[in-house]
């Protein structure tokens, strides 16, 4: 789950940019679903392997292979959610009155063989998160994860 607001000013958008521009805006939200909709587990282990060796080949199919993780994007707001038919299967858009409160409530549901992953830098967050038994990731860290995308064309976030 990643806590969109907070993405976004943290990591997302350099010091200089943030006093100039209104990032919690609706720019700001597909700016980052954007870049979201690019994120790869694997990315860096893929990177990193040597593909020459036929071990290799067998491993990067393996680690390429369609898993079943779902990114959730939570932001700040009293709003039903984008239904845009663009947007990948495997992310998710939130709206909650606070995002800080439903990270937590979402982490302390969690089922005992799931996996929760809180993307967030919010220090009261993270803690609260982490106690109810979430995997904490810093910001950078998740868009390291995330292509950077050149492309200016707003899809598939249109109405987010």
């Amino acid at each position: 789950m990643v806590d969109g607001y907070n993405v976004l000013h943290a990591a997302l958008l350099p010091g200089e940019l943030r006093t100039q521009v209104r990032w919690w805006d609706e720019e700001g939200r597909k700016r980052l679903i954007r870049r979201v909709c690019s994120f790869d587990p694997d990315q860096r282990r893929r990177s990193d392997n040597d593909i020459s060796s036929p071990e290799s080949k067998a491993d990067l199919e393996e680690q390429t292979r369609p898993s079943t993780w779902t990114v959730w994007v939570v932001f700040d707001g009293d709003r039903d959610p984008p239904e845009d038919p663009a947007l990948p299967a495997h992310i998710r858009i939130v709206f909650a009155p606070s995002a800080d409160d439903y990270l937590v409530s979402r982490s302390r549901r969690a089922e005992a063989n799931e996996s929760i992953y809180v993307v967030s830098s919010d220090k009261r967050v993270v803690g609260r998160c982490a106690h109810a038994g979430a995997q904490i990731i810093k910001p950078v860290d998740f868009l390291a994860r995330c292509l950077e995308l050149q492309d200016p064309d707003p899809s598939p976030t249109e109405a987010i």
